[in-house]
C-alpha cells in the first residue's frame, strides 16, 4: 500500500517510474522524450567533456544506509538530457532528466545500499538532435550501518524535526525535548534562578547568564553556555553575545568555567555519546565555526567538514557559517549552516561522518526540504 501510494505520488508531480530488468531500474523525472533516452546508446563523444561536472554531493561523502532522499546537483547546460547513474555491484539506477538536479526518493535506490559503496556516474546529450554525449568525472559514495533515531532542530519560536529513516516516537513532549536537554526522563530548562530540573534548581554565579544545557552522557552533569558577571549584559536575557565561556554544572550545586584554549567565544556545547568529547561552536556570532576538544577542557581543535569543498556553492556549508551541532553517534555529527547570501537567508542542516581523532569529517550530506528561515538548535534522540 506505501509503494502504490508512493508511485502515485511521483506520478502526480510529473515523475514516471519505469521498472527494467535485468539491466536495472530507470526513473524518468519530468517530460524526457523515450528516443533522446535510446540515443545514449549511440551518442557520439563529445570534444569538451569538462563542461559537464557534478556538484553535489562531494566525492567520497558517506552516506548511513537509510538516509532520507537524496538531491544530486550538476553543472550542464539547460537544454540538454541528463543521466544519472548510481552503481553498485551488478545492480543500478539510471535516472533521465532536463533539469540540472534530482532527487531522488530513498525508496528508488534501497537495493543498492546494502553495498559499502555507490558509484555515481553522469552523462549528457547536447547539441544539434542531442547527439553529443558528455560524461564527468564519476563519484563514490561510501554507504555505512543505518542511524535509527530523531534529529531535533528548533527555534524560540517553534520546533522541527529532520528525520532519518525509522526515526522514533518520543514519550516525552516533542517541543520540549527540542527546546530542552534530556538525559532519560529528565528534562534540563534555563530559568530565571538557573538550570531547572523536576526536582531541583541549579544556581549559577549571581549576575552570570547560561544558555544551551546539555546532559553528560552519564546524566551527572551537564555543559552550559556561560556568560560571566563581569560582561555586565544587558538586555534581553535570551540575546547572545560574545565573551562567552563554557562551565560544568554538577548535580550537586557544583559550577566550574572549562579551561579552554584555541577558541573564542564557545557556545552550545554538546557531548558524545560516549562522553569523552564535546562538540561546540565558537567565533564571532554572524560567522561560527565548529571544535571539538576533550570533556574536561583543554586545547580545542577546529573541526574541518569538507574542506575545502566548503564554501564553494549553494550546495556545500560555509566553513564559517557552521553551528549547532548535535551528535549522531560517537562518529557521526549533524550541524547547521546559515546561507546569509540568499534571499531571505535561511538554514541547512548537513550531516557528517566524524574522526575525533583527526578532528575531521567526510564530506557533508544535506538534508533536503529541511530548511528554515531562521536559526536552528540541535538535539538527537536515539531510537527507543
Amino acid at each position: 500500500m506505501k509503494r502504490a501510494w508512493l508511485l502515485s505520488a511521483l506520478l502526480a508531480c510529473g515523475v514516471e517510474v519505469v521498472e527494467l530488468a535485468p539491466e536495472g531500474d530507470v526513473l524518468v523525472i519530468g517530460d524526457v522524450p523515450r528516443d533522446a533516452i535510446a540515443r545514449f546508446a549511440t551518442g557520439e563523444t563529445a570534444p569538451d567533456p569538462k563542461m559537464l561536472a557534478l556538484r553535489y554531493p562531494s566525492d567520497g561523502v558517506a552516506l548511513p544506509a537509510n538516509l532520507a532522499p537524496l538531491r544530486f546537483t550538476w553543472d550542464g547546460d539547460k537544454d540538454a538530457t541528463y543521466e544519472l547513474t548510481l552503481r553498485a555491484d551488478d545492480r543500478a539506477l539510471r535516472v533521465y532528466t532536463l533539469d540540472t538536479s534530482a532527487l531522488i526518493p530513498v525508496e528508488r535506490w534501497r537495493t543498492l545500499l546494502a553495498a559499502n559503496a555507490l558509484t555515481v556516474e553522469l552523462r549528457s546529450l547536447n547539441g544539434p538532435g542531442k547527439k553529443m554525449l558528455r560524461s564527468a568525472e564519476p563519484r563514490t559514495i561510501a554507504i555505512r550501518p543505518a542511524l535509527n533515531g530523531t534529529l531535533y532542530f528548533a527555534s524560540p519560536m517553534t520546533s522541527e524535526r529532520a528525520r532519518l529513516a525509522d526515526a522514533n516516537s518520543t514519550s516525552v513532549d516533542e517541543r520540549e525535548r527540542a527546546l530542552g536537554s534530556v538525559s532519560g526522563a529528565r528534562m534540563a530548562r534555563v530559568g530565571p534562578r538557573g538550570i531547572e530540573l523536576a526536582d531541583r534548581v541549579l544556581a549559577v554565579p549571581e549576575g552570570g547568564r547560561i544558555a544551551h544545557p546539555s546532559w553528560a552522557a552519564d546524566g551527572n552533569a551537564l555543559v552550559v553556555t556561560y556568560w560571566p558577571p563581569e560582561l555586565k549584559l544587558a538586555g534581553d536575557p535570551s540575546d547572545e553575545h560574545e565573551g562567552s565561556q563554557l562551565a560544568r554544572v554538577t548535580l550537586d550545586g557544583g559550577f566550574t568555567p572549562l579551561p579552554l584554549m584555541g577558541a573564542d567565544s564557545p557556545r552550545r556545547a554538546r557531548y558524545a555519546p560516549d562522553g569523552r568529547t564535546l562538540a561546540f561552536e565558537a567565533g564571532k556570532l554572524d560567522a561560527p565555526e565548529l571544535f571539538l576538544v576533550g570533556s574536561e577542557g583543554g586545547m580545542a581543535r577546529r573541526l574541518a567538514c569538507g574542506e575545502p569543498g566548503m564554501g564553494m556553492g549553494m550546495m556545500m556549508p560555509k566553513k564559517d557559517a557552521a553551528r549547532a551541532p548535535a551528535w549522531l553517534a560517537d562518529s557521526w555529527l549533524a550541524f547547521v549552516s546559515k546561507r546569509p547570501y540568499l534571499d531571505p537567508p535561511h538554514a541547512q542542516i548537513w550531516v557528517a561522518e566524524l574522526s575525533r581523532e583527526e578532528a575531521r569529517c567526510a564530506a557533508p550530506f544535506w538534508l533536503p526540504a529541511q530548511d528554515a528561515q531562521r536559526d536552528y538548535e540541535a538535539l538527537w534522540f536515539e531510537r527507543e
